[in-house]
């Protein structure tokens, strides 16, 4: 009698050991999810406060939404004509707009209007926004080791010393904007650290996209360069110890002299 209760006390251990398992898998408690369905702030939680927050992101959420933007990033956009509407990229070669997409002209079947706006709500959202960097300009949207990192002084982006292949002209915004890279790193206060940090390796490989490797590119690795711009146009955190110089006290009779000899 005792090795039957034995028995079925052993039983109940299993069962209670073993019944979660069993219940996810019978009962689906986990909901999955398609990767174009995934947000990157589900994981990169802490990115979230600073993408919502700042004229900086706003800005950026603003060119996020501008789908002429977005196509000329996503095809390799190297100027952009604001009359005809079309937009050149490397090679020379022209995508006009037929009024809802842009056309390969050198092959018509070949179109795109790229929007970063998956869940077709009018607005970008947090999540949506990370793939204008790390996404839309290097024509992945897949993770696992796809992603590419775009730097602010990305050619397309804000220029850079080159200063080629960026056009203020597609966002209707001023040319200082557009061409902060190159400003930075000719005659200006903020030069030296730019020259410096260009001429170093950031930990991010490059991704020579369209044919063309861009300026940004030191050793085979996107540069420091864009260090620069983080300087002033995020938040840093670091630990700094102030030493006090020794103080001189004018009115004091014995102090010692030779102070300036």
């Amino acid at each position: 009698m005792k090795k039957i209760i034995l028995i079925f006390i052993g039983l109940m251990a299993l069962s209670v050991y073993a019944m979660p398992n069993v219940v996810t898998v019978f009962a689906n408690q986990h909901s999955f999810y398609k990767s174009s369905n995934i947000m990157c702030i589900s994981c990169h939680f802490d990115i979230k406060g600073q993408v919502e927050t700042g004229d900086v992101f706003f800005k950026h959420k603003e060119a996020a939404l501008n789908n002429t933007y977005t196509t000329y990033l996503a095809i390799g956009g190297i100027s952009y004509d604001t009359v005809t509407r079309n937009i050149t990229v490397y090679g020379n070669y022209n995508w006009y707009w037929n009024g809802s997409v842009w056309i390969n002209d050198s092959n018509p079947s070949q179109y795109k209007n790229e929007t970063l706006d998956e869940n077709r709500n009018g607005a970008i959202d947090s999540g949506e926004l990370c793939m204008l960097c790390h996404g839309i300009i290097s024509g992945m949207k897949a993770h696992a080791g796809s992603m590419a990192v775009a730097a602010c002084d990305d050619d397309r982006c804000h220029g850079n010393r080159n200063y080629i292949y960026d056009d203020p002209l597609i966002l209707g915004i001023s040319a200082n904007v557009s061409a902060a890279g190159y400003n930075i790193s000719s005659n200006n206060i903020h030069s030296v650290y730019y020259l410096t940090l260009g001429n170093q390796s950031s930990p991010y490989p490059e991704a020579a996209l369209f044919g063309y490797t861009h300026g940004n590119i030191y050793n085979n690795y996107v540069s420091r360069g864009y260090y620069s711009c983080l300087g002033c146009h995020s938040e840093i955190s670091m630990n700094i110890n102030l030493v006090r110089s020794q103080t001189y006290n004018h009115s004091g009779t014995n102090e010692p002299r030779g102070r300036y000899q």
